[in-house]
Parts: C-alpha cells; structure tokens; sequence
C-alpha cells in the first residue's frame, strides 16, 4: 500500500490552462486531467486526482465560487489540495480561502505567468511544486498558500505586483515563508493558523447582493460625488474607500462619509501598499480621527482587496458593525 500522500488538483481554468488556438491567441483549453498528464514527475511525489471546478478566467470568480470551493474541499478526505486558478485574482481567492478554512490539512494554489504555448511557460514547474508542498507535512496548519516561481506565499500576505514576470508575486509585508530548492520545501516561517469565518454562518439567502461591496480610490481633491452617487443608490451594504497616506480623505470626501456611514459600513485601507492606517494621529477634517468619529472602521494593515473580502464574509454572516471592527484587529 502507498505510503504517498493523496492529492487532489481542483481545476479553475487561467493562464495555465491556456493554449494558442490557430490564430495565435491564448484561450483556456487544458482541463485538469490534462494538466495532471502533462507532468510524469507527479507520481514520484503524491497519488494525485483531479476535479474540473470551473473552466473561466479568474476575474470573473466570485465570493459564491470561493465558498462553493471550500465546500468541495470539506467533502473530499484528501491529505492536500492544491487548486489551479488564473493569476489575475488568485490572492482573493486565496485570502478567501483562508479565512474559513478549518482543517489542518494544506491548501496551495498556483497558476502561470506565461501559457501553455510559449516556450518558457511555467505552469508544470508551479504545479509540481505546488504538489511537492500540498504533500510535504510541514506544510499542515500553515492555512491557505500561494505557490508560483518556486516560492511559497502565504495567502495572508500575497500579492501580484506585476503584470506579466513569471516572478510578479511577492509577500508584504511578511515575506515569503518558504521556497523549493531541488524539490524540496523549505520553510522558514510558521504562521499561526486562523479561521475567522465559519461556512455554515456563511449562507445568507441573498448572498450575491449583500456581498456586493465595491472600493473607492482616494485622491487629493476628491470631491466625493462618486461616494455619493454609491451611497443614495441605496444598492449597497458595505464600502471600502483606499485612501491615501495613512487612511485619509478630502475634506469633501470627509462631509460625504459623514452622511454615507448612515447607510453603509466603510471600511478605509490605505492606497500605500505597506503599514497600517493610523488611528490617533491626525485630527484634521478628513484625517482618521475625524473619520473614525463618523464611524468609519479603519483597516489596519490589509490592503483594500482584503479589506472588501473581509467585508464581504462579514455582511453575508450577519455581523454587526461592533463584531465587524472586532475581525479587522487581526
């Protein structure tokens, strides 16, 4: 009897599942068996078995998808999962993940850079590794990883800060945890593993509309008619505005916050990419004082795609505002 651990490879379509057609452009055709045949060195490594979950580009995956995907993965008795996805949202769906997944068992997504036509294409490398850490033990209790270019992520802390490089994805502000060497994991770093969601608090009738939060970007000057038109539409439950510097608006922006945190839970990250936005600083009109006095909820270190997810999880289990500021101290 094998001793090798059971994987199974969950197939989301993305770059990696892209070929040329006869006109030279890149549309999405691998399935994950394919996938899966495509890399003989799997075998050496697990017993690998796959699922074709969905077959799209990843801008088009939605919360509703991310909880249809955790509730696959709850259904199966597999050591490890490791799901191919497009790159473009893959630390949504990875951040998803992680704040309710509730097993020890590991999580990894991966994906490409460059598809399966090119000659440079990564998407085997990504996904042996990928499968190479889904099976190794030190990576149980670590949540939710991302592993593309021979590096491990932790969903917490990904992000896709270019466009095209086969190494776009780097970790901030924690760094990476861990890495591949002759495919080998290594770990470096041992997260503690948090769940702040349960699934099953996690099935509102109205999911597709209560979890609709869109994000405003800040700028100098803004003169908050963009907030204004979200918040009178009277569509929405929850907003993220990314704001500048250390979690700041115009003073413009600021009178219409006052009015719109009547209708809606605003959350402010900052638009700076690094640190936390502040808390007691600055007590100008506009500054997070005098935001966090019109009952803003200010995000502390997430960015404003986690933020939104956070929200999101948050308004379709319920919460209210207190119970909601209580999940971004994390």
């Amino acid at each position: 009897m094998s001793n090798k651990k059971r994987i199974l490879l969950i197939a989301c379509g993305g770059t990696i599942a892209c070929t040329t057609d006869a006109t030279g452009v890149a549309k999405q055709s691998l399935s994950g068996e394919q996938l899966v045949n495509n890399i003989s060195q799997l075998a050496d490594y697990a017993e690998i078995e796959t699922v074709q979950f969905r077959q799209i580009n990843s801008s088009s995956i939605t919360l509703n998808d991310a909880l249809e995907l955790m509730k696959l993965i709850n259904s199966t008795e597999h050591d490890g999962y490791v799901i191919t996805h497009g790159t473009d949202s893959i630390e949504e769906t990875a951040f998803t993940l992680d704040l309710i997944h509730s097993s020890s068992k590991p999580i990894v997504l991966t994906g490409a850079m460059r598809h399966a036509s090119l000659p440079s294409a990564d998407g085997n490398a990504n996904i042996l590794a990928a499968a190479i850490t889904a099976a190794d033990a030190k990576s149980a209790d670590q949540g939710v990883m991302v592993v593309l270019n021979d590096t491990v992520h932790a969903a917490r802390f990904v992000t896709k800060a270019h466009t095209s490089r086969p190494d776009a994805f780097i970790s901030k502000p924690g760094g990476a945890i861990g890495w591949l060497s002759e495919n080998r994991l290594v770990m470096i770093t041992r997260l503690q593993r948090r769940q702040l969601f349960n699934p099953e608090d996690l099935r509102h009738p109205d999911l597709v509309n209560i979890s609709n939060v869109p994000i405003i970007t800040s700028y100098s000057g803004d003169d908050g008619k963009l907030l204004k038109l979200i918040s009178d539409s009277k569509q929405f439950h929850g907003l993220i505005i990314d704001g500048l510097g250390g979690g700041h608006v115009s003073e413009l922006m600021a009178e219409q916050i006052d009015i719109a945190t009547n209708e809606l839970i605003v959350v402010i990250t900052s638009r700076t990419g690094e640190g936390s936005t502040l808390q007691e600083t600055y007590g100008n009109i506009g500054s997070e004082i005098d935001l966090i006095n019109k009952g803003v909820i200010m995000a502390g270190w997430l960015n404003a795609t986690q933020a939104r997810i956070l929200l999101q999880l948050s308004l379709v289990a319920g919460l209210d505002k207190h119970a909601i500021e209580h999940k971004f101290l994390i």
